[in-house]
C-alpha cells in the first residue's frame, strides 16, 4: 500500500506546533480517541505504543511522544509525527487512502498560514514536502 506522506519543517517553538495539529484536527473534524479501542493512543521516540489521558503539551513531553494517529468519523486516520532537528521541528503527516484528501486539506492549511503571516525573513517560513512511501 502506497502511502503519502506531507513532512513540514517549522522553525517555531513546540507549542505552536501543537497549535498547528490542534488546528488541523479541528479543520478536517479529526479526533484522537481510536474508534475501536475508545482510548488515545501514541507512540514514543522509542517505538513504545502508549495511552494517553489527553494530549497536552506537558503529557506529550513528558511520556516522550512523537506519534500520534487522528481519527475521522469513517474511520480513515491521519498519522502525524513530529521530531526536533537541527533546532526546528519537523511535523509528518500520513495518510494510507489513495485519494490523499486529508493531506490535501493540511497543504492547504500550511499555504494559508504562510500567505497570512508575516514573516521576518526567510528563515522564519516552513518549508513543507510531499511524498509517497
Amino acid at each position: 500500500m502506497t502511502i503519502g506522506t506531507l513532512r513540514v519543517i517549522l522553525p517555531q517553538p513546540f507549542d505552536n506546533l501543537l497549535d498547528d495539529i490542534r488546528g488541523i484536527s479541528s479543520l478536517l473534524d479529526l479526533n484522537p480517541i481510536n474508534p475501536s479501542f475508545g482510548k488515545i493512543l501514541a507512540w514514543s521516540d522509542e517505538g513504545d505504543e502508549i495511552e494517553l489521558e489527553g494530549w497536552s503539551r506537558d503529557e506529550l513531553i513528558g511520556k516522550k511522544i512523537q506519534l500520534m494517529s487522528f481519527w475521522n468519523s469513517d474511520g480513515s486516520d491521519l498519522m502525524v509525527s513530529w521530531q526536533l532537528m537541527d533546532n526546528q521541528w519537523s511535523l509528518g503527516f500520513s495518510e494510507a487512502r489513495g485519494e490523499y484528501l486529508m493531506l490535501e486539506k493540511v497543504f492547504g492549511y500550511f499555504a494559508r498560514k504562510m500567505s497570512m503571516h508575516p514573516f521576518r525573513n526567510s528563515n522564519d517560513l516552513p518549508v513543507v514536502v510531499f511524498g509517497f512511501e
